[in-house]
C-alpha cells in the first residue's frame, strides 16, 4: 500500500493544539490507522512552478519536479524540514488520507470535537453541460461530479497537500484513475459555463500542465507527455476522449490524463474548481464528498454546481448526511461488551456519528465522507474503536482443535 507523510506542523494546526509526535501516534493507531513512524523530510522547492517535492532527510535531494516536468541536473534548493507521520493508505477509509480528515478524527476521539460534522454547501452558480457522446462506448466515461471550493490563499504547504490528497484518492477509490479521476483548478482562469464533451485524438490543441510551451493534440498527449504515457491504455479502447473546455474554448482538461497548462492551481490561488469524472457513480460521488469535505476542514467553503445532461439536473456535491439503523444487544454481542445507553451514545459521538433515540435501538446520522458505511457491523467496529481495542478483555476461546496429516484415502 502506498505510504504517505503527515506533517505533524500541519496536524497540530488544525487541531488548535499542540500534541506530541509520539500522542498522534499512538492516537492515530488507536483510531485504526497503520503506520510506520514519524520521520524527518525535506522539502525542494521548484525553481520554474515552486511546487514543493517531498523527500526524506536520507534520500538524494529533488532534481525533476512532478509537477511541471522541470529537470535541473544540480539538486533543488532546500526550502525547509518538517516531522512527518508516516501513514498507510488503507482503501477503506479515504477519508482518512490526509491532514484534514485525520484531523476530524482525533478531535472525535480525544472529545474535543464530537458529534456529526455539519456542512454548509453554498447554491450553485456554475453549470456543467455533459456531451451525450461520452454515454456511447467509443467514449465512454459518462459521470461526473462538481464542486467549487474558497480557500485560503494557497501557499507552497497546502499546494502539496491538495496533490498528495488528489493522487492518494486516486489510488483509493479511483483504482489509480479508472473508475474515477480528480482534477483541480484555479476557477480564476476558467469563463463558465463549462462543457464535459468528447473529442476525437487530433481535433484540437492544448497546453498540457508541464508542457505549457508546446500545443498538443489529446494523441500527441498519450503518445509524448509522461502522464500521457502513463495512463494511455484508460482510452486506448476509445475514439474519441474526454474533454473538459469552458465558454471561451480554454480547455481545463483531458480526464483522466491531464490538466491544461493555463488552469493549474497555483501559489495565491483562492477560488477551486473540482471536478471528478469516471465510469460509475458511485465512485464519483465518493472522490468528491471525500475531497470536499476534507477541503472544508483544511478552512475551505463549498458551494455547488449544477450538472446538466438529456435525462437530468444533477446538484453536486451532496453532502447530506447518511442514515443507519444499529441494535446495542447486536453491538455487544458481537464485541463481547457491555453499554449502558449513554456510554453507547458517547462512543458513537466521538467516531463522529449522531444518534436518535434510545436503546436497545439506535438510527445513527453518519457523515457523507463515511462512504464505507453498509452495515450495523460497520457502526460496530467505530464503537469498538472509542471504546479502545486496547482495552478489551482478551479471554481463551472456549474450544481447541489440534490439526494433524489427513491419512490418505
Amino acid at each position: 500500500m502506498p505510504v504517505i507523510g503527515i506533517s505533524v506542523k500541519q496536524l497540530n494546526a488544525l487541531l488548535g493544539r499542540t500534541l506530541s509526535p509520539e500522542t498522534l501516534v499512538e492516537t492515530l493507531e488507536r483510531l485504526g490507522c497503520d503506520l510506520e513512524g514519524i520521520a524527518q523530510n525535506v522539502f525542494y522547492a521548484c525553481p520554474k512552478c515552486g511546487v514543493l517535492a517531498e523527500r526524506l532527510e536520507n534520500e538524494e535531494a529533488a532534481r525533476r519536479c512532478m509537477t511541471c516536468g522541470y529537470e535541473s541536473e544540480t539538486p533543488f534548493e532546500a526550502a525547509g524540514q518538517d516531522q512527518m507521520i508516516r501513514l498507510d493508505l488503507l482503501p477503506a477509509r479515504p477519508d482518512l488520507f490526509d491532514a484534514g480528515g485525520l484531523a476530524r478524527a482525533i478531535k472525535g476521539y480525544l472529545e474535543i470535537e464530537t458529534g456529526l460534522p455539519e456542512y454548509t454547501v453554498l447554491a450553485p452558480e456554475i453549470e456543467v453541460s455533459v456531451d451525450p457522446r461520452l454515454e456511447k462506448e467509443e467514449s465512454y466515461r459518462p459521470f461526473i461530479g462538481c464542486a467549487v471550493v474558497t480557500m485560503p490563499a494557497i501557499d507552497s504547504v497546502m499546494l502539496r497537500t491538495l496533490m498528495k490528497l488528489q493522487e492518494s484518492l486516486h489510488w483509493g477509490i479511483g483504482r489509480d484513475r479508472k473508475l474515477s479521476s480528480i482534477g483541480i483548478y484555479d476557477l480564476s482562469t476558467i469563463t463558465p459555463p463549462i462543457r464535459y464533451t468528447a473529442v476525437k485524438p487530433d481535433e484540437l490543441r492544448f497546453h498540457a500542465l508541464g508542457k505549457g510551451d508546446i500545443l498538443m493534440t489529446p494523441s500527441d498527449v498519450l503518445k509524448d507527455h509522461p502522464k500521457g504515457v502513463a495512463y494511455a491504455h484508460l482510452l486506448s479502447e476509445l475514439k474519441a476522449y474526454p474533454m473538459l473546455i469552458d465558454s471561451k474554448g480554454q480547455v481545463l482538461s483531458m480526464p483522466p490524463i491531464i490538466n491544461s497548462d493555463e488552469t493549474k492551481v497555483k501559489i495565491g490561488s483562492t477560488r477551486l474548481f473540482i471536478d471528478v469524472t469516471g465510469i460509475t457513480p458511485g465512485d464519483v460521488q465518493k472522490a468528491l464528498k471525500t475531497l470536499v469535505t476534507s477541503l472544508i476542514e483544511m478552512g475551505g467553503k463549498a458551494q455547488a454546481v449544477t450538472i446538466v445532461n438529456e435525462k437530468q439536473k444533477t446538484i453536486t456535491p451532496d453532502l447530506t448526511p447518511g442514515k443507519i439503523s444499529i441494535n446495542l444487544p447486536a453491538a455487544e454481542r458481537w464485541l463481547g461488551l457491555k453499554f449502558t445507553d449513554e456510554e453507547a451514545k458517547k462512543y458513537l459521538a466521538r467516531m463522529r456519528f449522531s444518534v436518535a433515540g434510545n436503546a436497545p435501538d439506535y438510527k445513527i446520522g453518519y457523515p457523507a465522507f463515511r462512504t464505507d458505511m453498509k452495515h450495523q457491523v460497520d457502526v460496530f467496529e467505530d464503537l469498538a474503536i472509542a471504546y479502545g481495542f486496547h482495552l478489551m478483555p482478551l479471554p481463551l476461546v472456549q474450544s481447541m482443535t489440534i490439526g494433524k496429516e489427513r491419512p490418505e484415502e
